[in-house]
């Protein structure tokens, strides 16, 4: 997954979990290293992703039951939400399926980046999206 933040309004890169797909274009600017980020409080991590044609079904649903299994598997999680979007405005830019992670803190969601429940979801992302936006927030 792609990974970072940065206190400007922009991400960061970090490294992917998996291959990048094809077609997939990131784009980096670092302004600091994640890890420097000094976020108090929650942290509410997003991913929205775009399949591949051909993504096979029975893939996105794999993904979508091991982040159920987030909340029980890896530390400091408040809540998780996943799945397509249910807004009737239809402004989601061709994103098909999002991931919502509340953290207690930056250091609850540093640990999950390496966690071996998420390096699953990430690979899987990383396989069949052909797009992939991450944005971490502070709450």
């Amino acid at each position: 997954m792609v990974r970072g933040t940065s206190g400007v309004g922009h991400r960061s890169v970090g490294r992917w979990s998996g291959a990048s797909p094809p077609g997939l274009q990131v784009v980096a600017r670092r302004a600091c290293d994640y890890r420097e980020m000094k976020t108090q409080g929650m942290v509410i991590h997003v991913v929205l992703a775009s399949w591949r044609d051909g993504a096979p079904v029975e893939s996105i649903a794999e993904i979508g039951d091991i982040c159920r299994r987030f909340s029980a598997e890896i530390p400091g999680i408040v809540a998780v939400s996943e799945g397509a979007s249910v807004s009737p405005e239809g402004l989601e830019a061709g994103f098909e399926w999002a991931l919502v992670v509340t953290f207690e803190n930056a250091a609850a969601r540093d640990g999950y980046l390496d966690h071996p429940t998420h390096l699953p979801v990430a690979a899987l992302i990383g396989r069949w999206a052909e797009r992939v936006v991450v944005f971490d927030v502070g709450a």
